[in-house]
């Protein structure tokens, strides 16, 4: 409200202000007869020449002015837009880690597992359990292994998305910092689990136990976490 009175409200006001005072002086007794335009036949045109250019020149400020306004208004709103972008993009992401099912048999008893639940009893029991020396079959014959592939690559566009993002610095930083703790807070683990494994068993290892070992390299040099291997539990 401040920028439209000091811009635009403040300049049209002395304009007008400008004009009525124009009309009042310029209808004075001259001082010689030359300037002499009191003359009813010749004083609208003589005020019309002089404050028309005046009010060309006024007009044409207000107009860059509000034009000025209007762009950044317009700037401010792509990069809320981007914000709300990389925003959705990353309650997506923690909606297919929400939406993970994992099941399982025990004694013929069926038992599903949704969520970060079933991320992390499928890796636990892949590195601990599954008799994995004798199986003929690599990791992704398990019906989890698309749907983990499917949450590292969603979180590798929110990161590029972030990197290109015209955002500011500090928000660019805020959202990093949330998609950091999501990696150490649910992913690490569980993906931590799965390459050990396959890296114990490399008959497992295919495209995407891969995939799953290039990010997981990629980002495990950020979270404080000490490697134990297998023979130290």
């Amino acid at each position: 409200m401040l920028y439209i009175f000091k811009h635009i409200i403040l300049p049209a006001a002395l304009m007008i202000i400008f004009c009525i005072l124009s009309v009042v002086v310029f209808t004075q007794p001259a001082l010689h007869p030359l300037f002499n335009i009191s003359n009813e036949n010749n004083i609208g045109d003589a005020i019309g020449g002089m404050t028309g250019p005046i009010i060309g020149l006024v007009s044409a400020i207000l107009l860059y002015l509000t034009l000025n306004k209007q762009i950044e208004s317009i700037k401010d709103q792509k990069l809320k837009n981007e914000s709300d972008i990389i925003f959705l993009l990353i309650n997506q992401l923690t909606t297919q880690i929400d939406n993970f099912s994992h099941k399982y048999k025990e004694n013929k008893v069926e038992t599903k597992l949704i969520g970060l639940d079933g991320l992390n009893d499928f890796s636990t029991r892949f590195r601990y359990e599954y008799d994995i020396h004798s199986f003929d079959f690599t990791f992704k014959a398990f019906f989890e292994a698309n749907k983990i592939r499917l949450i590292i690559r969603s979180y590798k566009i929110i990161e590029e998305r972030i990197k290109t993002s015209p955002i500011s610095k500090e928000l660019t930083g805020l959202f990093s910092l949330n998609l950091q703790s999501i990696f150490e807070t649910m992913l690490f683990d569980p993906l931590e689990n799965i390459v050990v494994a396959i890296d114990n068993n490399m008959h497992m290892d295919d495209e995407i136990s891969q995939e799953i070992r290039i990010f997981l390299n990629a980002h495990k040099q950020d979270v404080n976490v000490p490697n134990i291997s297998d023979d130290q539990l």
